[in-house]
């Protein structure tokens, strides 16, 4: 869930290390938005999304060597505020 404070601007990146079943091993703030509700939320949505299933019908090793690390940047851009 998006908190409050969020505002048009912001940005969060955030860095995700899988594991070989594509869950979340590591994940870790890149770039603050410099509201941590709204980096906590970011943390929150990717936890909640994973495992990333949709990664399972790649070969085996091609997947993960292509996936095992993920950059999410999460912005807030459709506020009307």
């Amino acid at each position: 869930m998006r908190p409050a404070t969020a505002r048009n601007g912001m940005q969060v990146s955030v860095l995700v290390k899988l594991n070989s079943d594509y869950d979340v091993r590591e994940q870790r703030i890149t770039e603050s938005s410099g509201d941590a509700a709204f980096d906590q939320s970011a943390l929150t949505a990717i936890s909640d999304a994973a495992p990333f299933d949709e990664l399972n019908g790649l070969e085996p090793l091609m997947g993960f060597f292509l996936f095992h690390e993920l950059r999410f940047q999460f912005k807030p851009e459709d506020l009307k505020r």
